[in-house]
């Protein structure tokens, strides 16, 4: 599966592709060295239907030439977005982005 990966900005820019499957590296991980390349913030949050938080990527293909809309809401405090799919949640297939390229943390607001 792929789909495309941006932010609105002016001018609008190009969409990103992306493959959007889980890679489980950070679980991987966590049960094989009892550790983890990314440690979330103490007041890291999961959204929930009561926080009124919403994040969505856009796929784009030939069955959906005008957007899909996809939610990304689940139970994750976190995605891990990058080139290297074994690394990474979001992989974003583009020489600009680097293997492990950056990660949508949600923290509690206090």
């Amino acid at each position: 599966r792929s789909a495309y990966f941006f932010f609105m900005a002016n001018p609008p820019v190009k969409p990103i592709p992306v493959v959007m499957e889980p890679s489980g590296y950070l679980t991987r991980m966590l049960k094989i060295n009892q550790g983890t390349d990314y440690v979330p913030p103490e007041d890291a949050a999961a959204p929930t239907s009561e926080s009124h938080t919403k994040f969505y990527l856009y796929k784009f293909d030939e069955s959906s030439p005008n957007g899909q809309k996809i939610p990304l809401i689940n139970s994750k405090s976190y995605y891990t977005i990058g080139k290297d799919p074994q690394t990474n949640d979001i992989v974003v297939a583009d020489e600009l982005v680097s293997a492990n390229h950056a990660v949508l943390q949600f923290r509690s607001k206090n």
